[in-house]
């Protein structure tokens, strides 16, 4: 009977130490997400619409986003992205409203390649993203 409750009792603590090795394993083993994944297109973008004058959008080109160059070392990549600002489409405000209807205006949107790094922070949780340009 104790030979089949420390056999027992072995198991358990054999899975509970592997259950751990495994958690503990998984955050030393994360690695800096892609240029294209969704929550860093997503934290980009809301990077670049923060501080924008109130009549501009900008709209990244997901299809256009690329890989520069990666730090071996601490892992962060470097990536370029195309991004179109136009004008938005906000027909409570008058002055954004009659450049929408001037042909000239209504046809702007100028598209501008970034430069931008994404790296995990030190604790492994977060995405730290940065626009370079």
């Amino acid at each position: 009977m104790k030979t089949k409750l420390s056999k027992l009792l072995s198991i358990m603590l054999l899975v509970t130490l592997v259950l751990t090795t495994t958690g503990c394993l998984d955050q030393l083993l994360k690695k800096t997400p892609k240029c294209s994944d969704e929550n860093v297109v997503q934290e980009l973008s809301k990077i670049l619409n923060k501080d924008l004058v109130y009549a501009t959008k900008a709209e990244i080109k997901k299809d256009l986003i690329m890989l520069v160059g990666e730090n071996e070392q601490t892992g962060m990549k470097t990536c370029k992205v195309t991004v179109d600002y136009s004008l938005k489409n906000d027909s409570n405000n008058s002055i954004v409203s009659m450049m929408n209807r001037m042909p000239i205006m209504s046809d702007i949107a100028k598209n501008k390649t970034l430069t931008y790094t994404v790296e995990l922070s030190q604790d492994k949780k977060t995405n730290v993203i940065k626009v370079v340009d």
